[in-house]
């Protein structure tokens, strides 16, 4: 019971707002085509712009720039040498398993 006057308490208010409907205006004739007249010097911008970008090699094939290029390759370089340096702490670890600290050669005490 509670929640549906919640419900209500807070839809209400949105029922009871008047909604304001507004005015669509008419274009002119000379609005029109002055529209149109714009509408056409921008597609005629567009397209000479188009051009432009395919006769500089731009169009299509998208080529990487050299600083692209430089970063890819020193994020190969460290994540290789991540990978190698992961391997080899991982065999070492296996090999340190077998003996560890208490191999024959550690002696952590006095000699005799």
């Amino acid at each position: 019971m509670r929640n549906i006057f919640l419900v209500l308490a807070f839809t209400f208010p949105l029922i009871a707002q008047e909604v304001e409907k507004e005015e669509v205006k008419e274009e002119t004739t000379t609005q029109k085509v002055v529209r149109h007249i714009q509408d056409a010097d921008f597609r005629k911008f567009e397209a000479a712009h188009r051009r432009a970008h395919s006769k500089r090699g731009e169009g299509h094939s998208v080529r990487k720039s050299k600083h692209e290029i430089h970063w890819f390759s020193k994020v190969v370089v460290i994540t290789g040498a991540g990978v190698i340096g992961y391997y080899i702490g991982l065999n070492e670890r296996k090999k340190s398993r077998k003996g560890g600290w208490n191999k024959p050669g550690y002696y952590w005490g006095e000699r005799e």
